[in-house]
């Protein structure tokens, strides 16, 4: 009976060691699994993970070498696409005034600027800041509404021609995000046509060399955008300076 007994404890030892010995298998395939396999594998992983890095990194150089100009020809040509597209303007109003504008803007030619400027600001905008309350705003929080303030300035001229042109140059604003070293600060580069709409394209500093472009045309038909650099008073106004960029 003792032996009969012992017997049948082996087996269950047997049996439980045996269990344990298959769940140690079973663990130890799962985790080879999650590592990718055998040693070429992952090699081949990182390699691949590798090869994608450089490929952005090439991205990123090639993007570097593009100039602020370039960038906002770009910007130029997205925004006159979109105000040629009866399908676009369609998807965003069915104001027949504003419609119309915008299909007169899409009929111009933006092929080549006759003149492009940049247009900087002369210590912030200080003659629009200094209408207002700033005396309890900390210097980090009034450069921040002085940044604001600044890329809101094709907005601002827009807004005096009236809320149909406000309207319809917020309808094709476009955007570009892209790192470049070129640009110092915010600044604006406002590129004049023969036969179109002058647009604002504004470039503003972010960290690590990146850049946001926002271009916005001007629809204020008292902006002489061919006597950009005789209308002192103007940017006096707005607190800014004005200089051609050569081409």
């Amino acid at each position: 009976m003792r032996m009969r007994d012992e017997h049948a404890e082996r087996e269950n030892r047997n049996r439980c060691i045996g269990k344990i010995g298959a769940a140690v298998m079973i663990a130890v395939l799962f985790l080879c699994g999650a590592c990718g396999g055998n040693p070429k594998e992952q090699g081949m992983e990182e390699n691949g993970a590798g090869d994608r890095s450089t490929q952005e990194m090439t991205a990123d150089k090639a993007a570097e070498g593009t100039s602020l100009y370039e960038h906002g020809l770009e910007v130029v040509a997205r925004m006159a696409e979109m105000a040629g597209s009866e399908t676009y303007v369609e998807l965003y109003t069915s104001n027949s005034e504003l419609a119309e504008l915008l299909s007169s803007v899409g009929d111009g030619d933006f092929s080549e600027p006759v003149a492009v400027y940049r247009v900087r600001a002369k210590e912030g905008v200080a003659s629009i800041l200094d209408l207002a309350e700033t005396g309890a705003l900390s210097d980090e929080l009034r450069a921040v509404v002085e940044s604001k303030l600044f890329s809101t300035l094709a907005t601002q001229i827009n807004s005096m021609e009236g809320t149909t042109a406000l309207a319809a140059a917020s309808l094709c604003t476009a955007e570009k995000l892209f790192v470049s070293g070129e640009l110092t600060e915010n600044e604006i580069y406002l590129y004049v046509y023969e036969n179109a709409a002058p647009v604002a394209v504004t470039f503003m500093m972010g960290e690590d060399g990146a850049v946001a472009a926002r271009g916005m045309f001007i629809l204020y038909e008292g902006f002489e955008a061919n006597r950009l650099e005789e209308m002192e008073g103007v940017w006096e106004r707005f607190g800014v300076w004005v200089e051609r960029v050569g081409m």
